[in-house]
């Protein structure tokens, strides 16, 4: 890949990643300083909070960009392994990452909306039900066919059975986070725990990486 076209994938991945921030710094002067921050079943509005609180959306999109940023980097740098592999694990890396942006994106635009227009109940389920995706977007990942999941940048390829834990572990992940966080949690809590999550994924995917790979007798 030549430097130009990286140099150009690299800023329009940074600027995905950077749009809920900057949607939601555009709409902040108009934003009062007490918000709704979570919805009963019934879409109504049972707790309020601080308007700071819709930061945790823009702010989680930055981590992964920083994340998903320190696996390209590993596998720009290992351009020379076979062009069908690398295209593959590029790919999924990187639209995985454009997908997780735009979730965080339209999760801050329906907050906004719901902000500043009001909650009424179909914005409110449609706030609700955005929390599926990420999780959504996870499970689908444990299927895609590349070499590396999510997780730290791994220097060697994975045996069928590290490949498998990691399968495993990233569809149960992204199971939970589309029951828990959407389903269960709302708001800031949504949030946080999507984070805990993903850093938990990346935690367990990485350790299985980078043990040692049963042999078969």
């Amino acid at each position: 890949m030549k430097l130009r076209n990286r140099i150009l994938l690299v800023m329009l991945f940074v600027l995905v990643a950077a749009l809920p921030l900057c949607v939601l710094l555009y709409f902040w002067p108009h934003i009062p300083d007490t918000i709704p921050a979570h919805w009963s079943a019934n879409a109504i509005v049972n707790r309020w909070g601080s308007k700071y609180e819709m930061f945790s959306l823009p702010g989680l999109s930055l981590i992964f960009c920083l994340v998903f940023l320190a696996q390209l980097k590993n596998f720009l740098q290992q351009e020379q392994t076979i062009v069908s592999d690398f295209r593959n694990t590029f790919s999924s890396i990187y639209f995985s990452g454009i997908a997780v942006f735009i979730c965080c994106l339209a999760i801050t635009a329906v907050w906004i909306h719901l902000v500043l227009a009001g909650s009424d109940n179909d914005s409110s389920r449609l706030l609700s039900s955005l929390y599926i995706l990420p999780g959504l977007i996870i499970f689908i990942a444990s299927f895609l066919p590349t070499q590396h999941l999510i997780g730290l940048p791994f220097r060697k390829p994975l045996s069928q059975n590290q490949m498998r834990a990691c399968r495993l572990v990233t569809a149960i992940v992204g199971i939970v986070e589309a029951v828990v966080c959407g389903f269960i949690l709302q708001g800031y809590m949504a949030t946080y725990v999507m984070i805990g999550l993903f850093i938990f994924l990346v935690v367990v995917n990485t350790a299985i990486a980078y043990g040692k790979p049963k042999k078969h007798v």
